[in-house]
């Protein structure tokens, strides 16, 4: 679904207001931290907002050459994205709001629960990656639509 550009920057705009309030509700281990990460991801949403055309163009051009490949790779690769981004955004996660490192964070799980935690990371990025091929597939049929005619 696509929403105008002024839904996604109300939404932006919002949404930033939100992450910007945290710290002042809860405590927060690192707050330089947190303010520079949401300040990059705000930044990296502006970016996205306002790149319009030619980030499409891009996608367009890339995910035609790529898009020739089976479908599972493509599944696979874009669940090792998600993968390795939602290790990420935990690592952050726990870092800047608890003051916990990734070492300390695995020390204080057992075996079989680092497991079952990777198990369930594993299961999301493979639903992640399913449902991130379905959509570039989709954006790229709409696109193909737009520029063909």
């Amino acid at each position: 679904m696509e929403f105008s550009g002024k839904t996604r920057l109300a939404v932006l705009v919002i949404g930033g207001l939100l992450l910007l309030g945290i710290p002042l509700t809860n405590e927060i281990g690192y707050v330089g931290i947190y303010y520079a990460g949401v300040a990059a991801f705000l930044i990296w949403c502006g970016y996205r907002l306002t790149a319009g055309g030619r980030s499409e163009e891009r996608f367009y051009r890339r995910w035609a050459r790529i898009a020739d490949g089976s479908a599972p790779w493509l599944v696979l690769g874009e669940a090792f994205r998600s993968f390795i981004w939602l290790n990420v955004l935990l690592s952050f996660g726990q870092l800047v709001v608890n003051g916990t490192s990734l070492r300390e964070l695995a020390e204080r799980f057992s075996p079989s629960a680092q497991i079952l935690l990777i198990a369930v990371l594993v299961v999301f990025s493979l639903l992640l990656g399913f449902v991130s091929w379905r959509e570039k597939s989709r954006k790229f049929e709409r696109l193909r639509a737009q520029y063909e005619r």
